[in-house]
């Protein structure tokens, strides 16, 4: 018989590592908590980074070219000496670009990464980002746990 596989947290500060909360534990966290099985005290960051699409300058490539192509059949059609128009060119791209409007490729990417980060070093990487977890900390209120006849209460965190 196979052991339970145990979800393990690197620290990608530190590289140390802890188990998750085990399964008994979770079974009495509320289903929507965020931070799933993340070990007590351990904190999650979350980077999201905008890039360029790649992808949207060879659309932006291959919508001009049809934009091309569409204005030189339009200019076959005109008489010898006759220009094209600034409405011909908007007609042409207006049609060109409701055909690709289904393949609407947006101009950036956003890449996320999930760091865990072990309670020891969360101050070390809060000074280096610049950011007074002090401050912030005082004003947290953690709710404590209602007991069964109903009478629970918040109290301060604990710094």
């Amino acid at each position: 018989m196979k052991p339970p596989t145990v979800n393990r947290y690197v620290c990608s500060v530190s590289g140390l590592s802890q188990e998750a909360v085990p399964d008994e534990v979770l079974a009495i966290v509320p289903v929507e908590d965020p931070l799933e099985d993340l070990p007590l005290g351990w904190s999650r960051v979350t980077v999201e980074t905008r890039l360029e699409n790649p992808r949207y300058m060879l659309f932006l490539k291959a919508r001009q070219t049809l934009i091309d192509q569409g204005l030189a059949a339009t200019s076959d059609n005109f008489a010898e000496g006759e220009e094209l128009t600034e409405e011909t060119q908007a007609l042409v791209e207006m049609l060109v670009d409701g055909q690709l409007s289904a393949m609407a490729v947006p101009p950036f990417a956003v890449l996320t990464e999930e760091l865990f980060v072990h309670p020891q070093y969360l101050g070390h990487l809060m000074d280096t980002l610049g950011v007074d977890a002090e401050e912030e900390s005082e004003s947290e209120v953690v709710e404590a746990e209602t007991p069964p006849n109903g009478a629970g209460a918040a109290v301060p965190a604990e710094s």
